[in-house]
């Protein structure tokens, strides 16, 4: 509690209810009192520029601006100012900023409580307050309560009734003397001094038994003399200095700081307003009080401590020791006392100790031996309970002070002794019993929310009870404050959830005037006294943290994030986060991890943290979390370092681990971005690029975008940085399937670069490849072919065959000739490639990996799948060994070999390994990155849960349960795709959005389960969706749109509609002719679905005629041994059948199960189908 009245009342004000720093508390004063006083202003003047000035400062400092009442939240710190009615100045009239049923204070403005305590006569004008009907005017509370100590006294009595007091402070301005005025108010002076040096000689004898309670810091020569100008601020300023460095001066000032940090419970509130007494006086036995009526749960813990001090044991020479340690507000009194309850009668007395500091920690041992002793000391107590050989029981309360070393109290041959603390360090006195104090079991939590609740019990009031104590963290002590709140009646369980949402900080500070315990404090009071006593680095530390995920914060982040601007990004680092962190800097530079560790260990004394040594993160409770950010002064600033410390923490990593590393920092950077990035924007390309190694692609393109207007800005749209910027953007549209846009970037990326660097310069090369990555999302293949081509010739030219940026443009040209169907000069190329790159850069670099991976490709694509088998094996066990199973690259590496397995009909293997690679996927991933919806296409719903590296909505994550998916067609399992890609859908569409391609591809693949489940009706709505969306956004002649046109033709043939399925199969062989040529593999493919539907319609001739051509060009372009090449002798065959000429059917049915027999294998599904055409044909 913090009172004053005239400036004495504003310095109140800035403290207690605005805020102010020490630093900002003088700037605003000094500068209020020479805007007030440096001019010759009557009256009326100076109170209208006073008004001006406190509004200013008001509204600088508080989030309601200059609207702020008086009477408002007050953050645990209560506040009032004195002023006095200016018709009747017999009694104080004080303005709170907290409610209170004894002379109410009027509901005034902030700004009116400060000119109502400083309205002086002759100085200011009076102030006149109130509604229309009772108004009423104020003068100057130092007019008559110059020092209002007593009036603090008092309304200490009112409020903290059967609490203890610490310290009382009462800080004047110089002992009396005729202070000479250079304007009116003379003879006032002297009497406002008199009065004030009179209060606080009363204040000492009332507190002359009780040392260290009463301090009263006021200069003690050198003013008297001293007019009230500001040309006198020097002397002002010269004397307290000398006030302050006195010997005596500076031996209180350091004692009273260690007992604001410690708060010692000195004296019972209900002595103050009187003598107080000696401490002899008031030594009193506390009884041990009952638990409360409310107790629910903890049985586990109650059977820990009733084992531990019950059980039988033979060594009985010394003594037991148990200690509940955790969170302030987790319960660990409640467990004390409702464990001394149920254990009645076993003890043969129990002492209940104070033990919140050594104060009340000695004086409640003293209170013990008051029997043996009229003057007893601890020592008499230790005696007393040394020489007694019963089985008693020392219950330490509240022992959190870390100043305080229990071991004195605690060593006895014989007893019992129980520690509560909130200190993880007193575990040491009880290696065998010490009980972490965690929330409660949610069924606990249920049942206490609902105790004295007056709500029957059905299954919809245990739903909203369960999202309450969700909410709440299943904290005890919030959900008995919850319990409380709906006991009075003020709202229902239903209402309780949006209210508590939008005034949680009020009902987490509200005490309920019923109780049916003695707790004190509430949630936000009790972790506010443990916050006052950290030192200020451990409190920015704690600030920082609860600006990320309150979950498994790398404590590394910070010596990371040290490393990187100390090399670079030293201007991008706001100046609090570098004081910060500098303050870690060893004289030789390195990173004092030793410091650091013992600030953490700080914070840890105090358990508003948790640390886990094992993966060496901090975690804090959600309510923890959210009332360090309602206590933050400067929100924004500590949101700004945050994200910066995350930013920088994300450039490190260098090694097989960095990935997961990267990954774990993305919930804490997405959590300190809910309101948009603040970090300087030459940082925002990190921010964006770790967005997209978690899949988070939406927020990455935010980033880049936020980029790209800031170098626009600073640097103009030529620079070199802003045109990497563009590039990032480009990068980032492709990744959300905004092709066009990528498209259009790039274009303008490559014309800039082409002007100012060249058009044979190699970031240039760079950007010329980019664009044709861009042709070919937009399936522009010949258009990428062109550039592609050209890149490689310009490279050869300037980098040299060998340079690595010539390999890769090797390897562009091989895919581009891979998407135009010509694999044999994509694998001509691609082997080029893998030979350069392991003799370039050797056999286990990722490069040659990757070029490796594109080989097994065009094998499969040949249909050569045991050459892919063997590449594919050879890749994930060297990926393996030097990246580690869960790195990305390798799940590819799991999913392409998990492909070939299908490839070659073993759908088993296929499933195990799809299976591992799901699992791993979302565990490192997430469940919604596209990659893992990709995934989820192929396994079922059931592993929807397995993650916690990646998640589940990363990209990997997502297409390993698309792979899986398809696995389960393939075994028949059209019931576990079908819940797998419906859930790839809903995560995709989701994350993605609807439209994108990826969510495109999961809409397609679905429709595709539907068809197999003889679903035809719904598998056409969505073809039919997917069409539009498909011809909307890619163009008619896009490969993708063909595709989906190929797959509604091919629900029409589901459905009867062959006519339907014929015009559209025409149409797509007649684009797919135009734009990939007659002799691509997908032309090919068009013209055998056109020959079936030729079939379905009974034109038998014609598919015919077109079977022959397909099995031509496939045995010309594949080879004979080719998969599809073999699909096309069984086409062929089978419409000998359909024609009669059973001969020739039986002869080429025979051919391809030969050959089906050599190439898949006996078992492949393909071979079996052969076989039973034989069979077949042959009982004919």
């Amino acid at each position: 509690m913090i009172c004053g009245s005239g400036f004495g009342g504003i310095l109140a004000i800035m403290c207690g209810i605005l805020k102010m720093t020490g630093d900002e508390l003088v700037h605003e004063f000094v500068g209020l009192c020479k805007a007030v006083f440096s001019e010759d202003l009557n009256t009326v003047q100076r109170t209208a520029v006073f008004e001006k000035e406190i509004k200013r400062i008001i509204g600088m400092y508080s989030t309601d601006g200059e609207d702020r009442k008086m009477i408002g939240e007050h953050d645990g710190c209560r506040t009032f100012v004195c002023a006095a009615a200016f018709h009747n100045t017999g009694h104080p009239r004080l303005f709170r900023n907290y409610p209170s049923r004894t002379n109410p204070s009027i509901d005034c403005m902030l700004w009116e409580a400060a000119c109502a305590t400083l309205a002086m006569p002759d100085f200011f004008e009076p102030i006149t307050l109130g509604d229309s009907s009772l108004r009423e005017t104020f003068v100057g509370g130092e007019v008559r309560w110059s020092n209002p100590s007593d009036e603090l006294t008092k309304e200490a009595t009112n409020i903290f009734k059967d609490r203890r007091i610490s310290s009382i402070v009462s800080i004047g301005s110089g002992h009396p003397g005729h202070l000479s005025l250079s304007q009116g108010l003379s003879e006032y002076f002297p009497l406002i001094a008199l009065d004030c040096e009179r209060v606080a000689d009363e204040m000492e004898r009332r507190f002359g038994n009780t040392p260290e309670v009463f301090w009263r810091l006021s200069v003690e020569q050198g003013l008297q003399h001293l007019a009230i100008e500001l040309s006198n601020l020097d002397a002002l300023i010269s004397h307290t200095h000398s006030y302050l460095q006195s010997a005596r001066t500076t031996r209180n000032i350091d004692t009273l700081i260690q007992d604001l940090i410690r708060r010692p419970e000195r004296l019972p509130v209900d002595g103050i307003s009187g003598i107080a007494l000696g401490v002899s006086e008031i030594l009193r036995r506390k009884p041990c009080p009952p638990p409360s009526q409310h107790f629910t749960g903890r049985l586990a813990d109650l059977q820990k401590l009733e084992e531990h001090f019950f059980s039988d044991r033979t060594d009985r020479k010394s003594c037991r020791i148990a200690v509940l340690y955790g969170i302030g507000g987790g319960g660990k009194t409640q467990i004390g006392l409702e464990f001394i309850h149920q254990s009645h009668g076993r003890f043969t007395e129990v002492f209940f100790i104070d033990a919140s500091d050594r104060f009340t920690l000695e004086n409640d041992l003293k209170a013990i031996a008051t029997e043996i002793s009229d003057k007893p000391t601890v020592d008499d107590a230790l005696h007393f309970l040394r020489t007694s050989k019963e089985e008693w029981l020392i219950f330490f309360d509240n022992a959190d002070d870390t100043s305080l070393n229990l071991r004195p109290y605690v060593t006895w041959s014989h007893g019992n002794v129980l520690i509560t603390t909130r200190n993880p360090e007193v575990r040491v006195h009880a290696p065998e019993c010490s009980i972490w104090v965690d929330k409660l079991e949610m069924d606990d939590a249920k049942k206490l929310l609902l105790r004295g609740v007056a709500v029957g019990e059905n299954s919809e009031t245990e739903m909203v009870a369960l999202e309450i104590v969700l909410e709440l963290g299943c904290l005890a002590l919030a959900v008995n404050q919850a319990r409380a709140f709906l006991a009075q009646n003020i709202c229902t369980l239903f209402e309780y959830l949006p209210i508590y949402m939008q005034n949680r900080r009020t009902l987490l500070e509200d005490k309920a005037i019923q109780t049916t315990d003695d707790y004190e404090h509430t949630v936000y009071t009790t972790w506010t006294l443990s916050f006052s006593k950290l030192s200020s680095t451990a409190a920015l530390l704690l600030e920082l943290l609860c600006f990320m995920h309150h979950d498994a914060i790398p404590s590394r982040i910070f010596e990371d994030a040290w490393k990187v601007f100390e090399r670079q990004f030293e201007d991008a680092v706001p100046a609090i986060l570098f004081t910060f962190l500098s303050s870690f800097k060893t004289p030789d530079s390195a990173w004092n991890i030793l410091r650091f560790r013992m600030l953490i260990k700080e914070i840890l004394s105090f358990s508003l943290i948790e640390f886990n040594a094992n993966n060496q993160t901090l975690s804090l409770h959600p309510l923890v979390q959210h009332w360090a950010q309602t206590r933050c002064h400067h929100p924004q600033e500590i949101i700004h370092s945050a994200q910066t410390l995350l930013t920088l923490a994300t450039l490190i990593p260098e090694s097989k681990d960095d990935y997961a590393m990267v990954m774990s920092l993305l919930p804490h950077l997405r959590a300190s971005a809910q309101n948009g990035l603040t970090v300087h924007f030459t940082l925002l390309h990190c921010a964006g690029h770790a967005y997209h190694v978690g899949g988070m692609f939406r927020e990455g393109a935010k980033a880049f975008e936020q980029e790209q207007s800031e170098m626009q800005r600073v640097f103009g749209p030529e620079h070199p940085d802003t045109v990497t910027s563009m590039g990032n953007l480009a990068s980032a549209y492709s990744k959300l399937g905004q092709h066009r846009d990528a498209l259009k970037i790039n274009e303008q990326v490559l014309a800039l670069r082409t002007r100012t660097l060249g058009e044979k310069h190699p970031i240039t090369l760079l950007s010329m490849n980019n664009l044709a990555s861009t042709y070919s999302d937009l399936g522009q293949h010949r258009d990428a072919l062109t550039m592609n081509e050209q890149v490689l010739v310009l490279s050869t030219q300037i980098l040299g065959e060998k340079h690595r940026a010539t390999l890769a443009s090797m390897n562009n040209l091989a895919l581009a000739y891979s998407d135009l169907g010509r694999h044999r000069d994509a694998l001509t190329m691609k082997e080029q490639v893998r030979t350069l790159s392991a003799q370039i850069l050797g056999e286990k670099h990722p490069l040659t990996l990757n070029s490796m991976s594109n080989l097994a490709s065009t094998y499969s694509d040949l249909g050569q799948h045991r050459d892919a088998l063997t590449m594919n094996e050879q890749i994930l066990a060297l990926r393996t060994q030097i990246l580690g199973e869960k790195h990305p690259d390798t799940l590819t590496s799991m999913s392409n070999l998990a492909s070939t397995y299908s490839d070659l009909g073993r759908h088993r293997d296929a499933l195990t390994m799809k299976e591992r690679v799901l699992a791993v996927s979302t565990e490192v991933l997430g469940e919604k990155h596209p990659d893992t919806l990709i995934s989820m296409n192929n396994l079922a719903s059931t592993y929807s849960d397995l993650g916690q590296i990646l998640g589940e909505k990363h990209p990997a994550t997502l297409t390993s349960m698309t792979n899986l998916a398809s696995t389960y067609s393939n075994l028949g399992q059209h019931r576990d795709a079908l819940m797998m890609r419906e859930r790839v859908l809903a995560i995709s569409t989701e994350t993605l959005g609807e439209k994108h391609p990826a969510t495109l591809n999961s809409m397609s693949n679905l429709a595709s389960t539907y068809s197999d489940l003889g679903q035809h009706r719904d598998a056409l709505k969505m073809d039919e969706q997917v069409l539009a969306f498909r011809t909307q956004i890619l163009g008619e002649k896009h490969p993708d749109t063909l595709t989906s046109m190929t797959n509604l033709a091919s629900t029409y043939s589901d459905l009867g509609q062959h006519r339907d399925a014929l015009t559209m199969k025409e149409r797509v062989l007649a684009v797919s002719a135009e734009i990939l040529g007659e002799k691509h593999p997908d032309t090919l493919n068009s013209m055998n679905n056109l020959a079936l539907t030729y079939s379905d319609l009974g034109q038998h001739k014609d598919a015919l005629k077109m079977n022959e051509q397909v099995l031509v060009l496939r045995t010309h372009i594949l080879g004979e041994r080719h998969p599809a090449t073999l699909n096309s002798m069984n086409n062929l065959a089978s419409t000998y059948s359909d024609l009669g000429q059973h001969n020739d059917a039986l002869r080429l049915h025979t051919e391809v199960l030969n050959l089906r027999k050599r190439i898949l294998g006996p078992g492949h599904p393909d071979t079996i189908d052969s076989s039973q055409w034989v069979n077949y044909l042959k009982e004919l």
